[in-house]
């Protein structure tokens, strides 16, 4: 191995280090073959070019570049599947211009619809923990992570009728209350998929709300879901 190669596979595995990303995620980021970005991490003579180079070096700021609006600083961030009251999908870019180059996991206390670390971890390969204190969207993100495809079998057996949405809303006012939380009796996906569909079609605060019009439109409905 060359000085010249040891050098540029040194500084390679240190970015990649630093931004916490594997080889096929920054080769991705990057825009480089898969194998390119393993022979110069293993120190093999690859002659890559300036641009190259310089696309490897802007690896952690791809997904900022890629967010960036014409008309504001960042677009909305869509990479959540909740719709949420209070969410940050405009503050993404700006939160994320404040992460460490160093940072390896991400623990946050307020997950909530989860925009930016859904973000953190999906675009930049970043590990999180997340914690809320409402159960229903706790078994929400558990069973989204864990069986996204049960999931989305079971809002697809479910019409987007306003008497669906009040059968279901009405379920989940049964299990649950602001005294005593969730009870616990709704199996886990079912809970799941009737928190989903109840959050995301709600007009207003969820079990107080009432069915969002654009949703009665089946078409809508099934490319949110």
């Amino acid at each position: 191995m060359s000085k010249q190669d040891y050098l540029l596979s040194k500084n390679l595995k240190k970015l990649q280090e630093q931004k916490g990303l594997s080889q096929d995620r920054l080769a991705k980021l990057a825009d480089i073959a898969n194998n390119t970005i393993i022979k110069i991490d293993q120190g093999e003579n690859q002659n890559p070019t300036l641009d190259t180079l310089k696309k490897i070096a802007k690896a952690k700021d791809f997904f900022l570049n890629k967010l960036k609006s014409p008309t504001k600083k960042y677009k909305r961030y869509l990479g959540s599947p909740l719709r949420y009251g209070g969410g940050k999908t405009l503050a993404v870019g700006h939160i994320l211009e404040f992460l460490p180059p160093d940072i390896k996991k991400v623990v946050s206390p307020f997950f909530g619809g989860g925009s930016v670390e859904v973000a953190i971890a999906k675009e930049l390969g970043i590990e999180v923990i997340g914690y809320d204190i409402f159960e229903m969207l706790v078994n929400y993100w558990q069973i989204q992570i864990s069986q996204p495809e049960k999931l989305y079998k079971g809002l697809l057996k479910i019409k987007p009728t306003a008497k669906n949405y009040e059968k279901i809303k009405n379920t989940l006012r049964q299990h649950w209350n602001k005294f005593d939380g969730f009870d616990g009796k709704l199996k886990d996906l079912e809970c799941a998929t009737y928190y989903f569909f109840n959050h995301n079609l709600s007009y207003g605060p969820g079990f107080l709300g009432w069915m969002s019009s654009i949703y009665k439109d089946e078409k809508k409905y099934l490319s949110m879901i």
